[in-house]
C-alpha cells in the first residue's frame, strides 16, 4: 500500500510541476487572507461605532467596497475550510487522493485569493492617495455631543400648546406626578428623578418639553440640555456650562427687577472647570426648587457622570431624563417604577402612523437561531451562543427597537414560543440601513420593483409576488403583471454568493428549482413553502455549509439519508410536516444543537437511533421516541448539554419495559434540563396504562422551569415538590387524584401558569382549589377540553389570590365553574365552546362584571363553536 501511495505522489509532481507547489501553498494564502479579513472587519467595526454624522460620503464608499471584499474573502476561507482542506485523521492515501481530486478547486481558489488580496490593496492604496486618515472613524468627542435641546425641541414654540397635541394627555398626567409635593413628607422633598423611556421618534422629547412648559410656575429654576449617543465624561464640562447659563438667567418674573447676565459673566462661565461649575450650580440652586430636563441619555455611565455633579435638594426639586433604554431609565430612577414613565402607544385619532403593525410579528426563537447561524453572535467563554443571542435580544428590547408581543405564550407543538414585533417606522430604518450596506436583498411584496443589478446578492429574502424564472420560455403562461415584475424580481440574479435564503411566499415554486445554484448557503428558511420535491431535497443535502435549515410547514414526507452529510448544521426544524420518522443518519450531525420534529399525519415521534450519544451538541430535542432498545434509552443520559427535551414511550407498540428503567436513569443525569415533556403516545387508549410510574425513580431535575406529563401515573412524583424554579406545569391523561395533585402544586413558589388537560383528574372527582392552597405565584389557569371530567371547577374563598386569567375550553361538554367571584385579582376570562353548554358560565361572569367598578371590569372574551 505504501509503495502504491509513493507512486501516486511521485506521479503528481511532474503532472502539474510548479503549479502544484503553488496549489499546496493555498493554506498559507488562506491564512494571509484571514489576516486581511481581520483588518477589514476592524475597520468596519470602527465605522459602526463612529458617530453617524461624522462619516462623510467618501468614507462610506470606502467602507462599502471593503465590506464586499470581506464577504468574498469569507467565502474563500469557507470554501477552503470545508471543500479543499484535508480532514483531521485522514490517512496518507486519503490525503493524497483528496490532493489530486481537488486540484481544479485549488487552482481556482488560489487565483481568487490572489485577486482578492490585490483588490483589497488597490482599494486601500486608492484611498491613501486621496490623503484620507482614520480620524473620522475614531470615536472622538467634541461639543457636538452636548446640545442645549434636541433640534426638534428647539423648533417648538413653548407658548403654543397646539404644537403638543400628540402627547398632551401623557404630558398632563406626568406633570401632575412631578408637581406633587407633600409638605409633611421629608422624603418627598428630596431630589427625585423621573425617567421617560421609549424608542426613537415616539415623542419623548416633545412630551418632556411640554411637561416643563406646564410646570414653569411650579419651579423657581428650569434648565434643559440634551446628551447624545456619543457623550462621554469629557463632555461633562460643556453640559454643565449650558446648565449654568440657563440657571443664571432670571425668569420672566425676575426680569423686571434684575437684568440678564452680562457678556463678562457669560465669558467667565466658559473659563470654569468641572468642579467650579458644579460649585456654582450648587450655590445658585441653594434653597430653590428646580426642574432640569436631561434629554437622550444613552448609558448608565453617562448618567452617573452627570448626576454626580448635580446638587442635592430638600425643596422638592425634580429631574426629567429621557432615554431609549430601559436599563438606563431604571438606573436614573433607582429602579422605582413609580418614577419611570413608559411612552404609550398613541390613540388612533392622535397619530395612526405610530401604531405597531401585526404584519411584523416574529418568533423570537427562530430569530435568535438565525443570528447564530449567520455568524452574527460571537463566541464568549463561559456563555453559550444562545445565551449571548438572548442578551442581544434583551438589549434591543431595552432600547425599544423590538417590542415583545402581547401574546408571548403561544404554544406550538408543546413549545411555548415568545413573539416580538418591530415598529413599522423602525422597520423602515432597518431596511434602509440593510440595503445601504448590501446586507440583504428584498424581492416581491412591498419591495416589488427594487433592482439589484449592480449588487452581489449576499442574503436574499423573497416576499409575496416574487417571480423566479431564468428563461423567457418559462414565462409564457404568466399574466402580464407577473411578467412585468420579472425584470425587477430575481430573474438573472447570480446565486453563488448567497449565504442566506428566506422565502415568505409559499407559492414560489420556480425559485426552488434553482436551489442547486446556492453553493455557499448557511441559512435556508423555507417555512410554509409548498412544492418541495425529492429533487429539491437532494439539492439541499449538498449544501455542506448549512447551519440553519427550516422545513417547518412544508409538504415533505421523507427526509433523505444524505441529510447526515450536513456536518455543520446547528438547527433542523421539521415541525408540522408529513414526516413520520427521521433517517438514522441524523446521528452523524455532531454539531446539531436544535432538532425540532412533529407530524401533521398523527401523533408521531421520531425514533431515536442507536448511536444518538454521538450528538453531544444537542440542546433542544422535540418529539423523540424510545420504545424498543434499552441501550438507546441509556445513551440519552450521555447528552449532557440537553436543556429542552420532549421524550415519549409508546405502549401501543410492543415495548421493552427495560426501556423505561433506563430512561429514568438517563433523565436523572440531565443536570442542565430546563424544559421537560415526557409522555406516552398511546395515552388516550382505555384502559389507561400507568406507564409513567417510572418517573418516581427519576432524581429531581432541580433547574426545570417547564414540565409536562402526558400519560397515566398513580400520583405526582415526590420530586415535583422540590422544583422551586418551575414556572409552567402542564398535565394531561394522568388520571390523578385531584387532592394529591393540588397538595403538591400549591407549594411551588414560582408557578405562574398551570394547564389542566384531558383526563388530568380521575372520573367522579371535582377540581377544587381550597382556601388553604394559596398558589403564591399563579397568574394563569388553562382548563383544556376534557370529556366528562371534571364536571365542576370550584374555587373556594381565599384560593389562588394572584390569579389574573382563566382560559377554559368547554367544547361540547356541560361543565360548571363555581366560585369565580372568590378570585379577587381576576382580570381576564376566555371561554370557548358551544353556546348552549356555556350559557350559565357566561352569565356568571357578566353578573360579576355588573357588580364591579368600571376600573375593575374583567376583560371577557367568548368564542362560540
Amino acid at each position: 500500500m505504501e509503495t502504491a501511495v509513493q507512486t501516486l505522489v511521485s506521479n503528481v509532481g511532474p503532472l502539474v510541476g510548479k503549479e502544484f507547489k503553488q496549489l499546496r501553498g493555498v493554506g498559507v494564502d488562506v491564512a494571509r487572507l484571514r489576516n486581511e479579513l481581520a483588518t477589514i472587519n476592524a475597520l468596519l467595526r470602527m465605522q459602526s461605532e463612529a458617530d453617524e454624522g461624522g462619516i462623510d460620503h467618501f468614507v462610506r464608499e470606502w467602507m462599502k467596497q471593503l465590506r464586499e471584499v470581506a464577504y468574498d474573502a469569507e467565502d474563500c476561507v469557507d470554501l477552503y475550510q470545508f471543500r479543499v482542506r484535508s480532514r483531521s485523521g485522514e490517512r496518507l492515501f486519503a490525503w493524497s487522493k483528496r490532493l489530486v481530486t481537488t486540484l481544479i478547486s485549488r487552482h481556482r481558489l488560489a487565483c481568487d485569493i490572489k485577486a482578492l488580496r490585490a483588490l483589497a490593496s488597490s482599494i486601500n492604496e486608492q484611498h491613501s492617495s486621496y490623503g484620507f486618515s482614520l480620524d473620522s472613524l475614531r470615536r472622538g468627542r467634541n461639543d457636538a455631543a452636548v446640545v442645549t435641546t434636541t433640534a426638534h425641541a428647539v423648533a417648538l414654540d413653548k407658548n403654543d400648546p397646539d404644537q403638543f397635541v400628540v402627547n398632551k394627555r401623557q404630558a398632563a398626567a406626568l406633570a401632575e406626578k412631578i408637581k406633587a409635593l407633600k409638605d409633611d413628607d421629608d422624603d418627598d422633598k428630596k431630589l427625585k428623578v423621573f425617567s421617560v423611556v421609549g424608542f426613537g421618534g415616539l415623542g419623548k422629547t416633545t412630551m418632556a418639553v411640554e411637561v416643563c412648559r406646564q410646570l414653569e410656575t411650579e419651579f423657581q429654576r428650569q434648565a434643559q440640555v440634551a446628551v447624545s449617543q456619543t457623550f462621554t465624561a469629557k463632555d461633562l464640562q460643556v453640559l454643565l456650562r449650558r446648565l449654568l447659563r440657563q440657571i443664571t438667567q432670571p425668569t420672566s418674573k425676575e426680569l423686571a427687577e434684575q437684568p440678564q447676565i452680562s457678556a463678562e459673566e457669560a465669558a467667565k462661565i466658559d473659563t470654569m472647570d468641572v468642579d467650579e461649575l458644579a460649585r456654582q450650580l450648587k450655590d445658585r440652586l441653594h434653597n430653590k426648587r428646580y426642574l432640569i430636563l436631561i434629554d437622550d441619555v444613552w448609558s448608565t455611565a453617562s448618567w452617573d457622570a452627570i448626576r454626580s455633579k448635580l446638587p442635592s435638594s430638600k425643596c422638592g426639586s425634580r429631574i426629567i431624563v429621557t432615554t431609549r433604554i430601559h436599563t438606563v431609565a431604571k438606573a436614573c430612577s433607582d429602579a422605582n417604577d413609580y418614577y419611570i414613565h413608559h411612552m404609550k402607544k398613541l390613540e388612533d385619532d392622535e397619530s395612526e402612523q405610530f401604531i405597531f403593525s401585526e404584519d411584523y410579528v416574529i418568533i423570537k426563537d427562530r430569530l435568535l437561531k438565525r443570528w447564530i447561524a449567520e455568524g452574527l453572535v460571537t463566541e464568549k467563554r463561559g456563555l453559550t451562543q444562545m445565551d449571548l443571542a438572548e442578551g442581544y435580544f434583551n438589549e434591543l428590547v431595552s432600547r425599544n427597537m423590538i417590542d415583545r408581543a402581547t401574546n408571548q405564550g403561544t404554544l406550538c407543538d408543546g413549545i411555548r414560543e415568545e413573539r416580538c414585533r418591530v415598529h413599522d417606522m423602525m422597520l423602515e430604518i432597518l431596511v434602509s440601513k440593510s440595503l445601504e450596506a448590501n446586507f440583504v436583498s428584498l424581492v416581491g411584496g412591498q419591495y416589488e420593483g427594487m433592482s439589484y443589478a449592480d449588487h452581489t446578492i449576499r442574503r436574499l429574502s423573497i416576499h409575496g409576488g416574487a417571480v423566479a424564472h431564468r428563461h423567457s420560455s418559462s414565462s409564457k403562461n404568466l399574466s402580464k403583471t407577473k411578467r412585468n415584475s420579472m425584470g425587477n424580481g430575481i430573474k438573472g440574479m447570480m446565486m453563488q454568493h448567497v449565504r442566506s435564503l428566506s422565502i415568505f411566499d409559499p407559492e414560489v415554486h420556480n425559485l426552488l428549482d434553482r436551489l442547486g445554484e446556492f453553493r455557499l448557503l448557511r441559512v435556508l428558511d423555507l417555512e410554509d413553502c409548498k412544492g418541495l420535491t425529492e429533487l429539491h431535497m437532494k439539492c439541499i443535502c449538498k449544501m455542506y455549509l448549512l447551519r440553519f435549515l427550516s422545513l417547518k410547514g412544508t409538504n415533505i414526507n421523507v427526509l433523505p439519508s444524505r441529510i447526515g452529510d450536513l456536518e455543520h448544521l446547528q438547527t433542523l426544524d421539521v415541525r408540522q410536516t408529513q414526516l413520520e420518522d427521521l433517517p438514522e443518519t441524523i446521528k452523524r450531525l455532531k454539531k446539531l444543537e436544535h432538532l425540532l420534529f412533529s407530524s401533521i399525519r398523527g401523533n408521531y415521534g421520531w425514533m431515536l437511533p442507536k448511536g444518538v450519544k454521538k450528538m453531544k451538541a444537542l440542546r433542544q430535542v422535540n418529539k423523540a421516541a424510545v420504545v424498543y432498545d434499552p441501550d438507546v434509552a441509556e445513551e440519552i443520559g450521555e447528552l449532557d448539554q440537553l436543556q429542552e427535551l420532549a421524550i415519549y414511550v409508546d405502549t401501543g407498540k410492543k415495548m421493552n419495559l427495560e426501556v423505561v428503567e433506563k430512561l429514568a436513569s438517563s433523565l436523572s443525569k440531565m443536570y442542565s434540563l430546563r424544559w421537560l415533556e415526557v409522555g406516552n403516545f398511546d395515552c388516550g387508549k382505555w384502559p389507561f396504562k400507568p406507564i409513567m410510574k417510572f418517573l418516581h425513580k427519576v432524581e429531581s431535575p432541580r433547574l426545570l422551569r417547564y414540565l409536562r406529563i402526558c400519560g397515566c401515573i398513580d400520583k405526582l412524583p415526590n420530586w415535583v415538590e422540590s422544583l422551586t424554579d418551575l414556572v409552567e406545569f402542564d398535565v394531561s391523561w394522568t388520571y390523578l387524584d385531584g387532592v394529591q395533585l393540588f397538595n403538591v402544586l400549591y407549594k411551588l413558589p414560582n408557578l405562574r401558569r398551570l394547564t389542566l388537560g384531558t383526563y388530568f383528574i380521575r372520573k367522579g372527582q371535582h377540581m377544587v382549589a381550597r382556601s388553604g392552597q394559596p398558589f403564591p405565584g399563579l397568574k394563569e389557569l388553562i382548563l383544556s377540553y376534557s370529556a366528562e371530567v371534571p364536571p365542576v371547577y370550584r374555587f373556594e374563598e381565599g384560593s389562588m389570590p394572584k390569579l389574573e386569567m382563566i382560559v377554559a375550553y368547554f367544547g361540547d361538554q356541560w361543565k360548571t365553574i363555581d366560585g369565580i367571584e372568590h378570585l379577587k385579582n381576576l382580570k381576564e376570562v376566555h371561554y370557548n365552546g358551544l353556546r348552549e353548554k356555556m350559557e350559565h358560565n357566561v352569565k356568571q361572569v357578566e353578573e360579576l362584571n355588573n357588580m364591579r367598578d368600571v376600573s375593575e371590569q374583567i376583560t371577557f372574551k367568548v368564542r362560540y363553536e
